[in-house]
């Protein structure tokens, strides 16, 4: 009895954003538990009328009712009532949770029914009921139904959608309003028709319910699915190891995070859009399959089809002359000039013909095209969307996107691929991949705290080391519109604007492995790191998150990254945690600032990486008009691809790949791949602050060399310009 008597349902964890909207919610079962005085008086009495009329009336057991119930069961020779009262089934759910129907059993729930209700008062026994009862698609009790169903809190519930609800006990899976809305309807009409003989409603209320339009919630679209479905993930993981299993899933915990809903969203979008955007320049690869009894026709289904969705097109007519035309949800579109050209490529190169029937995953999306000079159109195209080899293949494309705040290191934006239905690995956290010339900077900055200055010259030419596996000459990478494989005498600016391997690796040798392994662990890498040569160029692999945060260390001049008590790896994403009783577990408390590297140091490296934007691999960056550091790195045969990279207000790292590690396609680089994805997430995310440049720290002097303002750290400045 205890169980009843100090009640304590299984709760929902819910975990909010950093502008207090649900992103998160866990449980074993999905309930949200409500008072009883936060319970409109019309939603209880919708639930009595349909489940037991006589509540206030008896003291938990309905004779009647089980005398009704015993005579249709010895009639059939079966069991086929219960009779049970609310009372009964509080008793049935919460301390026998059982759904035997013996007599035996009956009349040991009689006992402890008759004893509850002499414990406990009819208000408390039916605040338990519309906790605990289950209402269908995984709700328990009346918040979680109505946020199921109607997406609305319980108080804000009108009638007709509470006499719906109050249907649904008897069968919740039969009278559903998502599986079997015409049924759901009749169950309706009948509970409101019990309320109006109870004298609860008028006939007006009776009317007016009946005849309300009932708006669900589209269980399906995307938006009343979990907001941030990777981050949730690791969130859950986070908050479990923190607090344990129990208090996740069965207690309950209600968490403020510093996620942005905002950029989360635009971060999704722009992986989902650049993958397919990638795909499409990599070329068409055929239809799905074909409907060989498709006509042709195409009728509107009454579905909308708004731009970016990605759904099958069907193919109702190809041309040589006049392109692709494909049936989206009864819509007519014309496949893009670039879908078709890829398309015809494809036809010639495999010797077959897209035929009318064949369907491929397209997106839809408005372009505006110039009708004279003074004058443009819209139209809506239908762009090939399909995955490589299709969605479960080992080479589908996948990419991942964290984005930081500066200095506190609260993460805002997670994405750890193109969906989490598609694949639950997430790419941003468990995916160690080769880091290519993105890790350069961290060689370039072990360099700069030991010594070297941003005007050192470094001759870029051939160099060979002695290793434990021979001799090892790196070479610097021969792109299409490379003319000279090395540069020369160059100062480091240009060498890392344009990634030169022989530099960095020379820079290596100069302060010693040991010494730039002892930088990448001050920043906040964690992943195994061999002690070998070849880390200057990229052969260690990080997971894209500490690889974001690290770069955030040097955006933040060279502090230390915060992270969770106990955690191994830098982040804050957790900013309280509290009970569902509001006893608060954890609070975030910023610690006093600590360096993992001179701020002069960090600085100088900024410096550096700002050339790679101004004149280097990252000149796309310039789009974004404020100034802005980052670098590229690209894998050797283009299995991986990054753009890192920050401004004064935010850090972003994104990394584009396959499943499986295997090429992306000749020449895609982290420029050309990584950095799209990146671009078109700061222009639509980025806060709406000031252009401004970052900060100089207290242990730099500028000295003005020609037409620039060069930093040195504080100590280091050559004799030379000390004038």
């Amino acid at each position: 009895m205890d169980r009843v008597l100090k009640y304590k349902p299984q709760v929902s964890s819910i975990a909010y954003s950093n502008d207090s909207q649900e992103i998160c919610r866990y449980s074993l079962q999905d309930r949200i538990f409500v008072p009883s005085e936060k319970i409109p008086l019309f939603v209880k009495r919708a639930f009595i009328a349909s489940e037991d009329k006589t509540f206030y009336e008896h003291n938990g057991i309905d004779l009647k009712a089980i005398v009704r119930a015993a005579y249709a069961n010895y009639s059939s020779g079966e069991i086929l009532q219960g009779g049970s009262t609310i009372s009964q089934q509080v008793i049935k759910s919460v301390v026998l949770k059982s759904n035997e129907e013996s007599y035996l059993r009956k009349a040991r729930e009689a006992l402890l029914v008759v004893k509850m209700e002499r414990q406990l008062s009819k208000e408390k026994i039916l605040e338990i009921y519309l906790n605990e009862i289950f209402l269908g698609h995984g709700a328990y009790g009346i918040e979680a139904a109505s946020r199921t169903y109607f997406g609305k809190h319980v108080g804000n519930l009108s009638l007709a959608e509470a006499s719906m609800l109050a249907g649904l006990p008897k069968a919740p899976s039969d009278f559903s309003p998502f599986n079997r809305y015409e049924r759901a309807k009749e169950r309706q009409h009948y509970v409101l028709g019990r309320m109006r003989e109870l004298n609860y409603i008028s006939d007006a209320d009776k009317k007016e319910a009946e005849s309300e339009e009932i708006i669900l919630v589209d269980y399906n679209e995307p938006s009343n699915r979990m907001a941030a479905p990777y981050f949730c993930e690791h969130l859950k993981q986070e908050l479990k190891r923190m607090f344990g299993f129990d208090a996740v899933y069965k207690t309950g915990l209600l968490v403020k995070t510093t996620l942005d809903p905002g950029m989360q969203k635009i971060g999704e979008e722009a992986v989902k859009k650049g993958l397919v955007e990638l795909e499409r320049r990599l070329g068409f690869t055929g239809p799905d399959g074909n409907d060989p009894e498709y006509d042709g026709s195409c009728q509107a289904d009454g579905l909308p089809v708004p731009d970016e969705l990605i759904t099958v097109g069907k193919v109702i007519f190809t041309s040589p002359k006049s392109g692709v035309s494909v049936c989206v949800r009864g819509e007519k579109f014309p496949m893009h000039d670039e879908d078709v050209t890829r398309i015809n490529s494809w036809e010639r190169r495999v010797g077959k013909k897209l035929l009318v029937g064949d369907y491929f995953p397209v997106m839809i999306r408005t372009f505006s095209e110039e009708v004279s000079r003074k004058e443009t159109r819209e139209v809506r195209y239908a762009i090939s969307a399909r995955r490589t080899a299709g969605e479960d293949h080992p080479e589908s494309l996948e990419a991942g996107l964290v984005a930081v705040e500066p200095y506190t290191g609260f993460l805002r934006a997670l994405v750890g691929g193109f969906d989490r239905k598609e694949n639950q690995f997430n790419n941003a956290t468990q995916a160690r991949r080769q880091t290519g010339s993105s890790v350069k900077p961290l060689v370039y900055l072990s360099a700069l705290t030991n010594g070297t200055v941003v005007t050192d010259i470094i001759n870029d030419h051939q160099v060979c080391y002695s290793t434990a596996s021979g001799q090892w000459c790196p070479q610097n990478y021969l792109g299409p519109n490379t003319r000279h494989q090395y540069m020369g005498s160059v100062d480091l600016r240009t060498a890392l604007a344009k990634s030169l391997n022989s530099v960095s690796v020379q820079l290596l040798a100069k302060v010693g492995v040991d010494e730039v392994i002892r930088t990448m662990r001050a920043v906040g890498i964690k992943s195994p790191i061999e002690r070998v040569m070849p880390i200057a160029v990229g052969a260690l692999e990080v997971t894209l998150w500490e690889h974001t945060y690290a770069y955030n260390t040097i955006a933040s001049n060279g502090m230390e990254m915060p992270k969770h008590p106990g955690a191994e790896i830098p982040g804050i994403y957790i900013l309280e945690v509290a009970t569902v009783d509001g006893e608060i577990l954890y609070k975030y408390v910023p610690e006093p600032a600590k360096q993992a590297v001179s701020s002069g140091s960090a600085y100088a490296l900024i410096y550096l990486m700002k050339g790679v934007v101004e004149f280097g691999t990252g000149r796309r960056v310039q789009e974004l008009r404020r100034p802005a550091a980052g670098k590229t790195g690209t894998t050797n045969d283009f299995f991986d691809a990054w753009f890192m990279g920050f401004t004064t207000d935010l850090v972003v790292g994104v990394w584009v790949g396959r499943k499986t590690p295997s090429p992306i396609a000749k020449e895609a680089t982290g420029g050309s791949v990584a950095l799209p994805i990146w671009l078109a997430f700061m222009k639509a995310a980025h806060p709406d602050t000031p252009p401004r440049d970052f900060p100089v720290p207290s242990d730099v002097v500028l000295i003005p060399i020609g037409e620039d303002v060069v930093p040195f750290q504080r100590g280091y400045v050559p004799k030379k310009f000390l004038k």
